[in-house]
């Protein structure tokens, strides 16, 4: 037996006018649509942050990137201004150790190619002339860095005296160490017959 008041709650819930049901619904789906913003909104917000924290890194690894291009680069420069300088210690400095090497590619008059296998300390030897003008320009050098190893090559034009002597090709491997980065080895072709009529117009003073 259901009590007075069981009757009444149920007579009241099944005998609501129209207008009411509606307004319930109403706030039901307010509610639901509410909530559901406020979860687009979040989920929004986190793909945004995370959108920004990847550009951020990307960012920051290119910056790193263009830094370490910009130190290997400086260090065959500096190569050839010691050797400009003719300062044999000045290019043992910049290379790791005595163990490295260059492969020097030479174009002989009759057409034939002799290779040299040149150690650090015997090249830095080829330097010792203070009287001697003499000047090496890579024009156009690329540079390649991957983590603790970078390359760098290009077309070079070498100087004596202030008149071209030769040009060729030059490629150096370096590394990363304690000390900064340093020329493990390195390769250079020699043909006083191929520069080409934009090197042969170029001067010493930089001028291209």
């Amino acid at each position: 037996m259901h009590s007075k008041r069981e009757n009444a709650c149920t007579h009241s819930l099944t005998n609501q006018p129209a207008g009411s049901t509606h307004i319930f619904d109403r706030l039901i789906l307010t509610a639901y649509t509410v909530q559901k913003i406020k979860n687009d909104q979040s989920e929004f917000m986190k793909r945004k942050l995370f959108l920004c924290l990847t550009v951020l890194g990307l960012a920051s690894g290119a910056a790193a990137q263009t830094d370490d291009k910009k130190a290997v680069l400086a260090v065959v420069d500096k190569l050839f201004s010691e050797m400009a300088a003719a300062n044999p210690q000045g290019i043992i400095n910049l290379h790791t150790g005595p163990e490295a090497q260059l492969a020097a590619v030479r174009k002989l008059k009759d057409g034939k190619i002799r290779l040299d296998m040149i150690g650090r300390d015997a090249f830095s030897k080829f330097f010792t002339d203070k009287a001697a003008v003499i000047k090496e320009t890579m024009y156009d050098p690329k540079v390649v860095v991957d983590g603790d190893w970078a390359m760098v090559w290009g077309r070079y034009v070498f100087w004596v005296g202030g008149k071209v002597s030769h040009c060729g090709s030059d490629q150096f491997n370096l590394v990363r160490t304690e000390a900064g980065w340093k020329i493990a080895n390195g390769a250079s072709t020699i043909d006083t017959g191929g520069c080409s009529e934009r090197e042969k117009a170029m001067k010493a003073g930089g001028s291209k």
